[in-house]
């Protein structure tokens, strides 16, 4: 009788030790994959987000190339395009050039519109080159630096490259990885943000000629 009531208290443990386990397990994975996040963002997915409500954009204050402290206050709630990038990125690599190709392109609406680009863990040299390398001429608004991510996360950015289109103090388009910034649709999304500000027979100067 002993033996018996001893060895039906052992099987009815088991199942509470293996919740245990996978519990303990489980807290395990999810704990690595958040200190992980940042090394996953070098890999970018090539892909839109629309927003699905629109947000108040993260307030932020950043030293660009000269030292000299950039505000997001000083967007004044006009439109800007932000680009969340690194030079140790190479899906980064492949958008810089249409990047700076649509800061070209929306040249005559620099008094309302901006290109910024946030260098995430750089140092100043570093992204030097790496703009060097890329470009012919840089044609960005500014280039700032965010070297300890956090403003990066705290516009909710993981991967790079990320970029946000920001419109009076809100975000209302986000797309995930390197994009094509000569895409038409894109640059429809773009414009639909700076219709109010100038005729629409100038806007339509800035969509890409119909192949």
């Amino acid at each position: 009788m002993g033996r018996g009531t001893l060895s039906r208290k052992g099987i009815g443990a088991v199942p509470l030790i293996l919740a245990l386990v996978v519990a303990l397990v489980g807290a395990f994975l999810l704990y690595r994959n958040r200190q992980a996040a940042p090394e996953a963002g070098k890999a970018g997915q090539g892909t839109a987000a629309g927003t699905s409500a629109l947000r108040t954009a993260p307030p932020f204050s950043l030293k660009d190339t000269n030292g000299n402290v950039y505000s997001s206050a000083q967007l004044a709630g006009k439109p800007a395009v932000i680009n969340f990038f690194a030079t140790w990125c190479p899906p980064c690599r492949t958008e810089v050039p249409s990047l700076s190709q649509l800061a070209e392109d929306f040249g005559d609406y620099r008094g309302d519109f901006s290109v910024l680009m946030v260098s995430v863990a750089d140092r100043v040299d570093e992204v030097e080159e790496f703009m060097e390398e890329t470009l012919v001429e840089n044609r960005f608004n500014s280039v700032l630096y965010d070297p300890s991510w956090e403003v990066t996360h705290r516009y909710g950015t993981r991967k790079l490259p990320e970029t946000y289109l920001v419109v009076q103090g809100r975000v209302v388009e986000r797309w995930i990885g390197a994009q094509d910034w000569n895409d038409p649709k894109i640059r429809e999304a773009i414009l639909e943000a700076v219709r109010g500000l100038r005729e629409p027979e100038q806007t339509a100067a800035l969509r890409p000629a119909a192949p």
